[in-house]
């Protein structure tokens, strides 16, 4: 078994613009009949690969003359030669064709090394730059397609400003397509969300409402889209206006990606038989993580299911390793409770994220037999909540409780000072004010919004207050304290804050005009 350039690894090779290629220009290309033609059938000849999938034999490419004739991608074998008389059956060379995609790579990098392998038949550039090397990007689209002619390939070229938006236009428009930059989004306009090949979940969820092509998606206001469909509809609304980056995307990994895929002798439901089979792969996945020299930070698990929908499933580690002992570990994380529609026929694993470096070198003290490092802890919780669950908070500059914190994202390389305080000369005497005694004790819980309070006072000092149980006598109160400010914007605030006690529970109350409010609890 091999690494593979498998469709399921599209996210980690190019599914994501980098940060640093904002305003870049991407050249896709798509060999719509490369598994044919490098059997040696042309366009027009009947002929399909076929595999075996979900305990059948399915055609897993056809020709176009094929094509022509009924035959679809999923359909059996038996059906297929139903449909066509004297139809050309070959079996899947998965080597084979590994090898060629990596020939074919291979002559291409002459144009750049920036070049990531989608799948079995597509290739993207980023071209950023070097356009003007070639006398522009019409003469550059013609000599890699002199290049991709010359190992006998018919190809499907497209050149924008997003890397996800070249492939799809490449698998839909037949011939070149160049998009200028700033045309985005009307080049895209009759694109179908098919092509972008989104996950099915989100594709059947928006033909439910009608929505078929891009430019129907990006219609919608952004407000609807975030509601319904989540951060994946949310980039395809940003792409569908024209908006091909967004901050926080991953960089892609410019070189073949590590793709694993495996088909299991006979389904099963065993996490030991399961646990089995990854071993085996892990340890690919370790040796080629040592003659890259690099680390996985993270992986993606797939789990073809019979007759079910495949299993997607994110696999993070707490550091950067190739140990194999903590992937799996990590993987039998991710595996154990994990409940299925059905039994598994298929496996494969994906390297999603890679990190350089030469390793953790543990401290001479340090107590290696606690069960579970803090990193490993976080990387568990982010993959059994997801990453939105997991942020720290951070300390603002508000005198108003409620805003004087916000919530940053939880990650090893999340910053620790803000930009301000970076600039300062002393980052331990910064920590150390971090944890310096507050002048005055604040709660622990403090609630998002003050809830409205009756409280009986008298004059200034509450007596008691009216909570679920009923009114509760206030025994101690310490206070007031004055918080006031924004008085320049058109909600000023002046409050005066009181600790009270309530029978072995302390609350943070304020009052301002005549009107009492919760605030918190202490601990």
């Amino acid at each position: 078994m091999r690494p593979t350039g498998s469709r399921r690894a599209v996210g980690a090779a190019v599914a994501a613009a980098p940060q640093s290629a904002r305003g870049g220009r991407f050249l896709g290309v798509v060999l719509p009949a490369f598994r044919l033609e490098r059997c040696g059938y042309r366009a027009e000849d009947p002929a399909v690969v076929v595999d075996e999938v979900r305990n059948a034999v399915r055609v897993v490419a056809c020709t176009p003359g094929a094509e022509a004739l009924g035959v679809r991608v999923g359909m059996s074998a038996t059906e297929a030669r139903a449909l066509v008389a004297g139809l050309v059956v070959e079996p899947l060379d998965r080597e084979g064709e590994s090898e060629d995609q990596a020939s074919l790579v291979q002559a291409l990098r002459v144009f750049t090394d920036r070049v990531a392998v989608a799948g079995p038949a597509e290739v993207i550039f980023e071209v950023s730059g070097i356009t003007a090397i070639f006398d522009g990007e019409e003469a550059l689209l013609s000599r890699v397609r002199g290049v991709v002619e010359s190992f006998g390939h018919l190809a499907r070229l497209a050149m924008s400003g997003d890397p996800r938006a070249s492939l799809a236009l490449a698998r839909w428009r037949e011939g070149d397509t160049v998009v200028e930059e700033g045309g985005l989004a009307s080049a895209c306009l009759a694109l179908p969300l098919s092509a972008l090949r989104p996950s099915q979940r989100l594709l059947d969820g928006l033909a439910q409402v009608g929505i078929r092509t891009l430019g129907a998606l990006a219609a919608l206001s952004p407000a609807a889209v975030a509601g319904r469909y989540g951060q994946e509809g949310v980039t395809l609304h940003r792409l569908g206006r024209g908006q091909p980056l967004q901050e926080g995307w991953e960089e892609p990994r410019w070189d073949d990606p590590l793709a694993y895929e495996v088909t299991l002798p006979e389904p099963t439901e065993m996490l030991t038989a399961l646990l089995f089979v990854l071993q085996g792969v892990i340890g690919q996945l370790v040796e080629a993580l040592e003659a890259r020299e690099q680390r996985a930070v993270r992986l993606t698990l797939h789990l073809a299911l019979d007759g079910e929908d495949p299993l997607s499933l994110p696999v993070r580690v707490g550091r950067p390793t190739r140990q194999q002992a903590e992937l799996m570990e990590a993987v039998r994380r991710t595996l154990e409770g994990l409940r299925i529609a059905a039994p598994v026929v298929g496996l494969g694993l994906v390297l999603a994220q890679a990190a350089e470096g030469t390793g953790r070198q543990p401290g001479l003290l340090e107590r290696v037999e606690r069960a579970e490092e803090l990193p490993a802890l976080m990387a568990r919780l982010e993959d059994a909540l997801g990453e939105a669950a997991l942020f720290r908070a951070r300390i603002r500059e508000r005198w108003r409780p409620e805003t004087s914190w916000v919530a940053e994202r939880w990650g090893p390389d999340a910053p620790l000072f803000s930009v301000r305080e970076r600039e300062r000369a002393d980052p331990v005497a910064i920590q150390g004010g971090e944890w310096a005694d507050l002048p005055r004790p604040r709660p622990a819980l403090l609630l998002p919004k003050p809830q409205a309070l009756a409280v009986d006072a008298a004059g200034p000092r509450p007596r008691r207050l009216s909570l679920e149980e009923g009114w509760v006598q206030v025994r101690e109160a310490l206070g007031p304290e004055r918080l006031e400010g924004e008085w320049w914007t058109e909600s000023p605030f002046a409050r005066d804050y009181w600790e009270v006690e309530l029978g072995g529970r302390w609350a943070w109350i304020f009052s301002e005009g005549d009107r009492w409010y919760l605030h918190g609890w202490f601990d």
